[in-house]
């Protein structure tokens, strides 16, 4: 698992819970431009980049992993989209602004850095409420 990013200012990760990961991202710099690009659309005009060439604002959001088999499952209980519907996308962690992509073993998470421990709060409760209804379905049989 990652190792937590001391800039995240989130204690306790990474953290497991049944068959799903939850990390901090290592810190990238982020920028937002106006032009179309390889960037994903976040406002009229607006793209966020990873990389310099704009406005810098790398320190406002805080990069999160969620990874496993449950990962999906884990997110369909807090985000209102379908995530195979196409990613990135943004939209709401229950009540915090998110940006979602894809990653290799499960899904990447931009939150603003204001947001982060909130974040983390919903994904480790749904991480556990997946893991139980697991176990509880394996012991049914």
């Amino acid at each position: 698992m990652a190792e937590l990013v001391a800039e995240a200012g989130i204690e306790g990760l990474p953290l497991a819970a049944g068959h799903c990961r939850l990390s901090a991202l290592p810190r990238r710099p982020l920028a937002v431009v106006t032009r179309p690009g390889d960037g994903v659309r976040i406002g009229i005009g607006q793209w966020l980049v990873e990389g310099e060439g704009g406005v810098d604002v790398s320190d406002a959001f805080v990069g999160l992993a969620v990874e496993g088999a449950d990962a999906a499952e884990v997110l369909a209980r807090l985000l209102p989209v379908d995530l195979a519907a196409g990613l990135p996308v943004r939209t709401l962690l229950r009540h915090t602004p998110v940006l979602v992509r894809a990653r290799a073993d499960g899904f990447g998470l931009l939150v603003p850095r204001s947001c982060a421990a909130s974040a983390v709060a919903d994904v480790t409760a749904a991480m556990w409420a997946v893991a139980a209804r697991r176990e509880a379905q394996n012991a049914r049989g």
